[in-house]
C-alpha cells in the first residue's frame, strides 16, 4: 500500500499519556470519595467524554458531579505534564518526518477535547506537522463509530482507502476498521485480544516499526 494520508490517535499512540490519565482517575477519585477498578478505567480509553460521563452516571448515580470530576482530573493531568513535559511515544518524530518527505498528509483524530488536545500538540512541538486536528467534541458519534476518521479523511481531502490509521485502543482500532481504512495497531495499556487483532491490518510494537513497514 502507498498511503496518501496518515491519521493518528493521540493519547497512547503519539503521547505516553494514558498512564497519567489512569493515575489521575485514582487521585481525583479519592477526592470525590469513589473508587474505580482497573477494568473500569481501562474501559474508558479511547472513549469520548460524553460516553465516559454515561458510565460514571451508571456507576455512581445520575447526580454524580461529572463535570467537576472531569475538570479536576484535567487539572491533575496538566500539572503532571507541566512538570515532566509531554511524554512522546517512540518513533513519533521519525514517522512525521517520513510523512513530510513523502508528501503524506497527516491528521490527528482524538477522542479527547480540543481544549486539551491543542496544548499537548503545541507542547510537543508537532502541531505544524498536521493538516487537520479532529477532536472528540467536534463529532456526534465517537469511537468505535468511524465518524472521527471519516471526518479526518475529509479534512485531508482523501478517500478512506488512501488513509492509514495509527491506534492503540480497542475502540479506536474498531473505528478504523469501520471507516474502511488501513489500520495499524500499536498496543499501549490494553493487550490486544482476538477481536482487536482481527480488526487490525498491521500490528506493531511502536511507531518506529510502523515507519519501517511503509519504507
Amino acid at each position: 500500500m502507498i498511503p496518501k494520508g496518515f491519521i493518528f490517535d493521540m493519547d497512547g499512540t503519539m503521547f505516553d499519556t494514558e498512564g497519567i490519565s489512569l493515575d489521575a482517575y485514582d487521585t481525583v477519585g479519592e477526592m470525590f470519595g469513589i473508587r474505580l477498578s482497573e477494568e473500569e478505567k481501562l474501559g474508558f480509553l479511547g472513549l469520548p467524554s460524553e460516553k465516559i460521563a454515561q458510565r460514571f452516571y451508571t456507576l455512581f448515580g445520575a447526580d454524580f458531579d461529572w463535570q467537576g470530576f472531569r475538570k479536576k482530573k484535567m487539572e491533575v493531568q496538566n500539572a503532571v505534564i507541566a512538570k515532566i513535559g509531554v511524554p512522546i511515544k517512540a518513533g513519533l518524530f521519525e514517522i512525521l518526518t517520513y510523512a513530510k518527505e513523502n508528501q503524506i498528509r497527516c491528521a490527528v483524530a482524538t477522542s479527547t477535547s480540543r481544549e486539551r488536545a491543542m496544548p499537548l500538540l503545541a507542547g510537543a512541538d508537532v502541531l505544524d506537522a498536521f493538516s487537520a486536528v479532529i477532536c472528540g467534541d467536534q463529532i456526534t458519534h465517537g469511537k468505535p463509530n468511524p465518524d472521527i476518521f471519516l471526518k479526518a479523511a475529509e479534512e485531508l481531502q482523501l478517500s478512506p482507502k488512501e488513509c492509514v490509521v495509527f491506534e492503540d485502543s480497542r475502540n479506536g482500532i474498531l473505528a478504523a476498521k469501520a471507516a474502511g481504512m488501513f489500520s495499524v495497531l500499536i498496543p499501549d495499556k490494553i493487550a490486544p485480544d482476538k477481536e482487536m487483532r482481527q480488526a487490525a491490518d498491521l500490528l506493531c510494537t511502536n511507531l518506529i516499526e510502523a515507519k519501517e513497514y511503509f519504507e
